[in-house]
């Protein structure tokens, strides 16, 4: 009963978002594209039309509940109300497992968090207790000499003044997601499934020009949630001033981070097994938003 109630109010809220956002910060409205590209893909089933606006409406909302929180400087003191319905909302486009454009959503700005889930605080959310308005996230920038990402993992401790920096690599994982859970180790097969380089390469490589010349998206580049990105950290360091103080070597090792649910404003992470080096844990589930979106 109480889930249905949940399910009911977040239909309902995640029509009123905006203007819950208005009420949260009324002396700014965030610009923010109203169409996401992938969610509204050309089909010819009305069904999967009105799918693919569901999924629009619960991304907006999700994204705009998460916008006013963060305006109201609250960070999940608000009552367990609100926390449920983020939590449905993140359920139902963890389940919705829609496709994406890695080019879009993987190599670009830093995407803070806005919202974190599991049985224990990551180590990145541990060292910002200090203020609310600490920026923690990440940054994928694709290395085209690597056919890899760099990763940048980003926690601040007192603002851009005094932060934590961790830099590694990803690439994509070689094991379907369902080997993977059905399986306690990391280690990889060789056959290669729902790939994110596979995407992010085919948009930088020699057919771009062609692509460019096309009106729809070719379905090669698009991948579809869930799916798994294998990160290795080798090392951060604690920066005072801009100016790195002492490194942090102890903060490395080889992970993997699940993709939920994509799109170019927000992503749901999953870190399904324990990360060496401490840096996150089993189950954590974290929503990620542009940071230009964030007000400052």
């Amino acid at each position: 009963m109480l889930r249905t109630m949940r399910l009911l109010l977040t239909s309902v809220l995640a029509i009123l978002a905006p203007a819950l956002v208005c009420s949260f910060h009324p002396t700014q409205r965030l610009n923010r594209p109203n169409n996401n590209p992938l969610l509204l893909q050309a089909t010819t089933s009305p069904r999967e039309t009105s799918l693919s606006a569901t999924r629009q409406q619960e991304a907006q909302g999700l994204l705009d509940i998460l916008l006013g929180r963060y305006a109201n400087k609250s960070s999940g003191d608000d009552g367990d109300s609100i926390d449920g319905i983020i939590g449905d909302l993140i359920d139902s486009l963890s389940q919705a497992r829609v496709s994406f454009d890695p080019a879009e959503t993987f190599n670009g700005p830093l995407y803070a968090v806005l919202h974190q889930q599991g049985p224990k605080k990551p180590l990145w959310e541990k060292i910002s207790l200090f203020s609310n308005n600490n920026v923690k996230g990440q940054q994928y920038t694709y290395n085209a000499d690597t056919k890899e990402f760099d990763l940048v993992n980003y926690a601040e401790i007192l603002g851009k003044g005094v932060f934590i920096q961790v830099e590694g690599t990803a690439k994509e994982s070689k094991r379907p997601v369902s080997q993977a859970e059905d399986s306690n180790d990391q280690s990889e097969t060789s056959a290669p499934t729902s790939s994110l380089l596979d995407g992010i390469t085919s948009f930088f490589g020699s057919d771009k020009r062609e692509q460019s010349s096309t009106t729809q998206q070719s379905s090669s580049s698009l991948l579809q949630c869930p799916c798994d990105i294998v990160a290795t950290v080798a090392g951060g360091g604690l920066y005072v001033g801009g100016n790195k103080l002492f490194g942090l070597d102890f903060i490395q090792g080889t992970g993997l981070v699940r993709v939920l649910y994509a799109d170019p404003n927000l992503r749901i992470l999953e870190s399904p097994y324990q990360n060496n080096g401490g840096w996150e844990d089993k189950g954590l589930i974290v929503v990620q938003v542009r940071q230009d979106l964030i007000p400052q």
